[in-house]
């Protein structure tokens, strides 16, 4: 079986709760720690998937493996290569989808107008402006609607509604900045 090839960006982000899960379903794993100089490698079809942890810098920065990494994605993509991006990893695989969009202008992890929240990534297209928030959690994902009141977001049993609130806030931000601009918010 190929392994799925993980990429680790800074020794203080490894495979975590992903590496743990490829574990206890038997599936192979390669770390390439490119903040040790590995180098990227040049065919993604080695690969069962691939997966892009976090780190402290940002998917714009020039880094020696942002190219060879960026074009490993897209190749990925094009062979349907499942691929997977956490944090860095996220702005790297927007990154890559980005040529497939030329016209769409992505913003990485922006800080809210009040308090200490961001907004992880937005999306400015020909149809609208788009939020897209990212958050580490995993067990099964229901929405409860109960007869009376909202509806609940549950995550693994525990209420996670506070989530969407949070993404109604971000939605809220992004509107009072354009204002009347543009009318699909």
């Amino acid at each position: 079986m190929r392994p799925v090839a993980i990429f680790r960006f800074s020794p203080t982000e490894g495979p975590g709760h992903f590496g743990e899960w490829l574990d206890a379903h038997g599936i192979p794993q390669r770390l390439f720690a490119l903040d040790r100089g590995e180098l990227v490698p040049a065919e993604a079809r080695a690969f069962a998937g691939i997966g892009m942890m976090g780190g402290p810098m940002s998917a714009n920065d020039d880094l020696p493996w942002n190219a060879p990494l960026l074009g490993l994605v897209r190749d990925a993509i094009s062979a349907d290569v499942p691929v997977i991006g956490h944090c860095l990893g996220g702005q790297l695989l927007a990154k890559s989808l980005a040529r497939r969009c030329p016209d769409a202008v992505l913003l990485h992890d922006r800080q809210m107008p009040t308090g200490r929240a961001n907004i992880d990534h937005i999306a400015i297209v020909s149809s609208g402006v788009y939020v897209i928030d990212t958050k580490r959690y995993r067990g099964k994902v229901a929405v409860a609607n109960p007869l009376f009141g909202s509806p609940k977001l549950t995550i693994n049993g525990r209420d996670r509604t506070k989530l969407i609130i949070g993404l109604d806030r971000q939605v809220a931000a992004i509107r009072s900045v354009l204002g009347s601009l543009a009318a699909d918010v």
